[in-house]
């Protein structure tokens, strides 16, 4: 956990006849005005993803893919203007095959233009089928004006028994 500026315990213990310090007053508000906060997690269940192509199936709690198909899922993060996005935790299983490719995009709400921010592939582990791979996407990007930000995946899992499955995503934000 991230804790730049940020107190992890109490600043002072006051008592009812304690004078306050305008240090830790003047901090307090400092942080309810910036509506600071140090790193926390933002899970997003698999439910806020749409298909965008490979025609998945959402089965409950998570998407499946079609045996030896690709399929893109799409979904919107709501953070506010001035939060920023340290890393992403994605979660899924490739059936031992294929490939996976996580990422983030800026949507620019004035010209409505999609901007790639980062993202990465992954072909990685072969530790038997029904394995979730969780890996972690770097980024420190602080969201401006006149922009959204949306995760993107895309499971490529060629295999003949069954296509890739998605379980979801999990951004980590602060406000320091």
């Amino acid at each position: 956990m991230s804790s730049v500026g940020l107190p992890n315990s109490r600043e002072a213990t006051f008592v009812a006849s304690s004078k306050v310090l305008s240090a830790v007053l003047n901090k307090i508000q400092d942080m309810i005005i910036g509506a600071k906060h140090p790193e926390i997690a933002r899970p997003i269940h698999p439910s806020a993803f749409r298909a965008e192509a490979g025609n998945p199936v959402f089965a409950g709690h998570h998407w499946e893919g079609n045996a030896g198909a690709l399929f893109a899922l799409f979904a919107p993060l709501l953070i506010p203007v001035g939060t920023r996005m340290t890393h992403v935790k994605f979660s899924y299983d490739r059936k031992n095959a294929g490939t996976v490719t996580v990422g983030w995009v800026i949507l620019n709400l004035s010209t409505g233009a999609f901007n790639a921010l980062g993202g990465s592939s992954f072909a990685d582990g072969v530790a038997g089928l029904g394995t979730t791979y969780h890996d972690i996407a770097a980024q420190n990007y602080t969201v401006g004006a006149d922009e959204a930000l949306c995760l993107t995946a895309n499971i490529d899992a060629p295999c003949s028994a069954a296509g890739g499955l998605f379980y979801g995503a999990t951004p980590f934000v602060d406000r320091l």
